[in-house]
């Protein structure tokens, strides 16, 4: 008899709840720094309960091919601060590419008096380079979200 009690057993959902429990609880899993070891947690129903994830997955549109993305990056795994998107949305929601529209202004100005090169810009302002580019370019960049 199976143990799979959910019917989800190696498919992508299941592989996210793993990937997320290893992120956050395994000091072992190479991302455990920028998760677990920073203070993301996962919810206990969540960890607790693969079924209850499930049941919160497909009520709030999963299907394979999107990727659980934490609205709020100094929060953790929990119903009110996940959402699914694809991998564009979710490569804008990383804490290394989120900018203010008065950063955006003042890169824009600092830009423009020829003061600093986009690596000066992305080191001040803790960002990659690619972001001080979309920003100068009017390319997307994304504000935070509050």
């Amino acid at each position: 008899m199976s143990n799979n009690k959910h019917g989800h057993s190696k498919t992508p959902i299941a592989n996210c709840l793993v990937a997320i429990k290893q992120r956050c609880k395994n000091p072992n899993n190479k991302d455990y720094l920028n998760y677990g070891g920073r203070g993301i947690s996962i919810c206990n129903e969540w960890d607790n309960n693969p079924s209850s994830f499930f049941e919160w997955a497909f009520s709030k549109g999963y299907k394979d091919g999107l990727q659980i993305d934490r609205i709020d990056n100094n929060k953790g795994y929990y119903p009110d601060n996940c959402r699914f998107v694809n991998g564009k949305v979710n490569s804008q929601n990383r804490r290394t590419t989120k900018l203010t529209e008065e950063s955006v202004k003042n890169i824009r100005e600092i830009y423009s008096y020829g003061i600093a090169s986009y690596s000066q810009l992305a080191f001040t302002f803790n960002v990659g380079v690619s972001t001080i580019h979309n920003a100068i370019t009017n390319h997307t960049w994304h504000k935070i979200i509050r």
